[in-house]
């Protein structure tokens, strides 16, 4: 088997916490090859465990000692990130504040066998805007400092008023008091520019999953396949780490999903062809469960061959995909009218980006 079929599969077993045969790689030379691979797509860790499962392998003692030190690190660092997190929900909560955690713990704490085995090194937050004031001024009291925002309106500490109701504020960063750990806060759990619809929906159905000794919010399981298939959509399927997890919980929930709500719920955000484009991919690379979604519209079935161009599933599965922002991200304020047109024209809701463009240039009285 070549490299990038066998560290596919690999990764796959090593997350399914299921021990399964092994192929044998076409070549010996080809070790180096799938080390650097599972590093670059944040895999070693899945790869080491398959490993560990197939004694009738000769992996060479460097790879294995490699992926060790890879599996080491992303222990030590996932204890980093747990008790910082567990030290920013204390803080928040003493202020009335609550957050729901995106990807990162809440993936690694409710899918993976083992957290150790989901590398990150970062944190992400959804925080309702309201709620914006309370956080900084709580965060900043507890010496976390600047990591920045892209916003050209507003600043760290202040978000300004849109021109448009329906658009987002951009993500503002922290730097815990160390400096060593980044924390990002997120208005819009879709993270596609305009305000989620079914945000209230996000909030109320949230569950609570404990980590590092402290209670979290993270989103419901529908909810949460949303925001990770657009993440790996929004970063062009460059990961596998990503597609892994996909699997991972479509996998675990497949049999209690709502599938056709989340589809519905898919629709209203404009990003029903998104959502189908990230099935299709996951069905061709891990042979993952197709639910049970309601007959394609028209739109989705016209622009899903346009995303088949563009997200071909052939590069995908080649492990050589490149990520290409501008495609979706929707950004009026930006210079580059690419950032706008391709988010205009990719993504559903254009009506509401339409009129942000236009008010930018005729503001409402």
């Amino acid at each position: 088997m070549n490299a990038k079929d066998f560290l596919t599969l690999a990764s796959q077993i090593g997350a399914s916490g299921q021990p399964k045969a092994l192929p044998k790689l076409d070549s010996p030379a080809l070790w180096p090859v799938v080390l650097d691979l599972a590093v670059e797509h944040r895999v070693a860790p899945l790869l080491s465990e398959a490993l560990s499962h197939a004694p009738q392998l000769a992996v060479p003692s460097g790879i294995q000692q490699a992926l060790w030190a890879q599996t080491l690190r992303s222990g030590a660092t996932r204890l980093l990130c747990e008790a910082t997190l567990a030290q920013v929900v204390s803080i928040l909560r003493a202020r009335q504040v609550e957050v729901i955690v995106l990807k990162g713990a809440t993936v690694a704490h409710s899918l993976y066998p083992r957290p150790e085995l989901r590398i990150y090194h970062d944190l992400d937050l959804l925080c309702r805007a309201r709620d914006y004031p309370a956080l900084y001024q709580a965060l900043s009291e507890n010496g976390y400092t600047d990591a920045g925002t892209l916003e050209m309106r507003g600043s760290h500490d202040k978000l300004a008023e849109k021109p448009s109701l329906s658009e987002s504020h951009s993500v503002r960063g922290f730097y815990d008091p160390s400096g060593d750990m980044k924390l990002e806060v997120h208005f819009d759990a879709l993270q596609l520019g305009l305000v989620d619809k079914n945000q209230q929906a996000f909030w109320r159905e949230s569950r609570t999953l404990e980590v590092g000794g402290v209670e979290i919010r993270m989103l419901a399981p529908e909810h949460q396949f949303l925001h990770l298939a657009l993440h790996a959509h929004r970063h062009c399927y460059s990961r596998l780490s990503w597609l892994i997890e996909l699997d991972l919980l479509v996998r675990r929930e497949y049999a209690t999903m709502n599938w056709k709500p989340m589809m519905q719920t898919a629709r209203e955000e404009g990003v029903g062809t998104a959502i189908r484009h990230a099935l299709v991919t996951l069905r061709a690379m891990l042979d993952t469960p197709w639910p049970a979604l309601p007959e394609p519209t028209l739109e989705e079935r016209c622009l899903g061959l346009c995303y088949k161009a563009l997200w071909p599933i052939e590069k995908t599965r080649s492990l050589n995909s490149h990520e290409s922002h501008r495609l979706l991200h929707f950004l009026p304020d930006d210079a580059d009218p690419r950032n706008v047109l391709y988010g205009l024209l990719l993504m559903g809701r254009r009506r509401e980006k339409l009129q942000a463009v236009l008010r930018r240039h005729w503001p409402a009285r």
